[in-house]
This record gives structure tokens, C-alpha cells and sequence, in this order.
């Protein structure tokens, strides 16, 4: 199941739970809900800056760069 859908059986499963619950408008209700929903892709551009300031630079009072303090210092979310 999981090659087929690219989801995990937890996933499928609380579909099915929703769709019980309220048939497609259910389903639909929960679209977009999650961790990434909404977030903007990072432009390709962008993601080039990330990896090189990463490889060249170290991070003021800090031995690496965190996700956290790249996202602060490249003004994109996290």
C-alpha cells in the first residue's frame, strides 16, 4: 500500500476513519492541515545562497550553523 500511495498506513488509515465519519467532505475539511501546510517552497536561488554560505562561512559566536539560525539569517521560515 505504501508504494502505491507514497503514504504511511497510520495516514490511510485516518482517512478511511475520516471518510466514515463524513464521506468526502470530511476529507476535504483537513486538506492543507499539517506541519508544512501553507509554507512557501524555497526558491532554488535561495537554497543555492543556503548551501554556500553553509559550506564557507561559520556562524557568528558558533562553530555550525543550525537550521534555526540559517532561517533567521537568510530571512526564510522554518
Amino acid at each position: 500500500m505504501e508504494r502505491e500511495t507514497s503514504v504511511s498506513k497510520p495516514t490511510v488509515w485516518r482517512w478511511q476513519e475520516a471518510y466514515m465519519e463524513g464521506g468526502i467532505k470530511r476529507l476535504l475539511k483537513d486538506k492543507g492541515k499539517g506541519p508544512r501546510a501553507g509554507k512557501k517552497r524555497i526558491d532554488d536561488a535561495i537554497c543555492l545562497q543556503i548551501v554556500t554560505k553553509t559550506v564557507q562561512e561559520k556562524p557568528k559566536n558558533a562553530t555550525h550553523w543550525t537550521a534555526r539560525m540559517m532561517a533567521e539569517e537568510m530571512d526564510v521560515g522554518y
